[in-house]
């Protein structure tokens, strides 16, 4: 019996074996799933903003350099002191001008502003232009016609920064212009209708610009101090003076003459209003700002109201006992001409900048 069990058993385990070849294998078991990613971290809050610097309690005084009280364009900043009292009230008080006429010569008020003696100053430029000639691109002569194009030019974006520049340069921050009319009238005892009729007389002049451009005429420039203006005339020194319509009604030359004739050898008798880069940088940011501020207004102030008070005076000169004389066109072109000597001469006298200066202003300037 036990050997009938063994042979059972023995047949079943050889029968076992194909059908466990023929099985198929176990599936392997599924791989763990990877886990999930960790979230990524929330980005860190932007740092707020840096406050505007708060006002300053500081109150400031600084010298303010006038050019000489005997020009009649000094009306803005002296004896009525309507931009000092401006830049008062804009900076609630606490920047004041003290304004010193005649600190310097007229000529030397931007030496003096950049060595010190003055923080801030007002220059004629055409008077300082054989120093710094890049800064009397205004003067040009027969090239701006009016003080939209002059105001366009001086705000014009890259001539800011352009100025900005040159003036960083000799130590000084740029603050303003002050255009202020065309030193076009030639005052004189007999009207000057024609280009020949320039040659051999004996004219005083202002400014290298000026002199340069009147030289190119056939005329004979003069220096002559503004308080002795009338007295040339009257005495023979000169025949003719160069100044604006303006100006020489106001130092009596209506006295001493019977014609004004306007001929552009001067687009305009521009200023500037700059102050001493030490002490700009001295100031509180709010304050620099409001400095600048101030010079905005200044610049469009000035040039619109400095061109009215042009505009007013040609009228009134025209009711006077004066003749007026208007050159014909053909004239004012054969000028032009002549006058491309001194551009060219100043060209070579301020460098490479004259250049940028040239592409900047010959996009509003309708006399280029």
């Amino acid at each position: 019996m036990k050997l009938k069990l063994v042979i059972v058993g023995l047949i079943l385990a050889l029968l076992a074996i194909p059908l466990a070849a023929c099985a198929q294998p176990a599936p392997a078991p599924a791989p763990a799933p990877a886990p999930a990613p960790a979230p990524a971290p929330a980005p860190a809050p932007k740092p707020a903003p840096a406050p505007a610097p708060a006002p300053s309690a500081e109150k400031i005084t600084w010298t303010f350099a006038q050019f000489s009280g005997a020009t009649t364009n000094a009306w803005p900043f002296y004896p009525i002191p309507f931009y000092q009292t401006w830049l008062n009230e804009m900076s609630g008080g606490r920047i004041t001008l003290d304004t010193k006429i005649d600190l310097v010569p007229s000529a030397e008020v931007i030496m003096a502003v950049i060595d010190g003696r003055a923080q801030i100053g007002h220059q004629r430029i055409p008077w300082s232009s054989g120093t710094f000639p890049q800064f009397d691109y205004l003067s040009l002569p027969f090239y701006f016609n009016d003080a939209l194009e002059m105001y366009k030019t001086v705000t014009d974006p890259d001539m800011q920064k352009l100025m900005a520049r040159e003036y960083d340069k000799v130590g000084l921050v740029y603050i303003a212009d002050t255009t202020f009319e065309p030193e076009g009238a030639i005052w004189a005892r007999k009207p000057i209708k024609t280009v020949d009729e320039f040659k051999g007389l004996k004219i005083r002049t202002s400014g290298l610009l000026q002199t340069n451009t009147l030289k190119a005429l056939g005329a004979l420039p003069l220096t002559i101090q503004v308080t002795e203006l009338a007295d040339a005339i009257q005495r023979g020194t000169v025949d003719a003076i160069a100044t604006s319509a303006m100006f020489g009604a106001g130092v009596g030359l209506l006295d001493v003459t019977t014609d004004i004739s306007l001929w552009l050898v001067t687009s305009d008798f521009p200023g500037q209003i700059i102050v001493n880069k030490k002490a700009f940088a001295s100031l509180p940011p709010d304050l620099q700002n409001t400095l600048k501020a101030w010079g905005e207004r200044v610049t469009k102030a000035g040039t619109m109201a400095g061109w009215s008070h042009y505009l007013a005076t040609l009228k009134w000169l025209d009711r006077a006992k004066i003749k007026v004389t208007v050159p014909d066109k053909t004239e004012v072109t054969k000028a032009r001409a002549l006058a491309q000597s001194s551009i060219d001469l100043w060209v070579k006298n301020v460098g490479p900048t004259a250049n940028e200066i040239l592409a900047i202003a010959g996009k509003y300037a309708s006399g280029k």
